[in-house]
């Protein structure tokens, strides 16, 4: 960790392998059976690992620095799990017609999640993204017009692929509240105390 330049604290480490690609997919038509006809089979692959070892936010292990610390032996080593595909389709709505739309895919945990994968793609169009390992996600639209459209879709991937459906992007909301917000050294997860004004959008 010598010459990362971070303050004492507790951190944990996280690698991460490629990210996956969005890309435009043929729809693939529901079988008897409730899976779908012609949906790849699972794919064992490197997923983002979190030290020492796990797939999963749960599984980080924290570990304290303190001022002039140099950390050896930080070893990690890319987990390896079953991933498969996510597909699904953006409602066309006047205010998406004929823009590029902006997709995300992030991991779905309290305490904020990275972003995995990301990508373009057009209204009415399928989507699918692969390379995703068990685990919950959150799945973001957004166009980039002034007054833009979105959607927020959480979903979780096990043993087989995803099928979001079809996505409705509508417009943006504000919200403006009050947040109790003042740190008091660090904690897992972190104490919210004292009172701090805050406006979302």
């Amino acid at each position: 960790i010598s010459g990362l330049g971070l303050r004492p604290g507790r951190y944990t480490l996280i690698a991460e392998p490629r990210q996956p690609q969005f890309h435009a997919a043929e729809e693939r038509k529901t079988s008897t059976g409730g899976g779908n006809d012609g949906d790849p089979e699972p794919v064992l692959a490197d997923v983002p690992t979190y030290y020492p070892l796990s797939s999963t936010p749960a599984g980080a292990a924290w570990f304290p620095v303190s001022a002039g610390q140099s950390a050896d032996d930080m070893d990690i080593t890319l987990a390896q799990e079953r991933t498969v595909c996510v597909q699904g389709r953006l409602a066309k709505t006047p205010s998406s017609a004929g823009q590029q739309i902006g997709l995300w895919v992030d991991a779905d945990w309290y305490f904020g999640g990275n972003t995995l994968a990301e990508g373009t793609t057009e209204a009415a169009a399928a989507f699918e993204v692969c390379g995703l390992g068990p685990g919950d996600y959150r799945l973001t639209a957004q166009t980039p017009a002034e007054d833009p459209v979105y959607a927020s879709v959480p979903f979780s991937v096990g043993k087989r692929a995803v099928h979001l459906g079809n996505i409705v992007l509508r417009p943006l909301a504000s919200l403006s509240g009050r947040l109790s917000v003042a740190q008091q050294g660090f904690s897992d997860p972190p104490a919210l105390k004292g009172v701090a004004s805050v406006s979302l959008a």
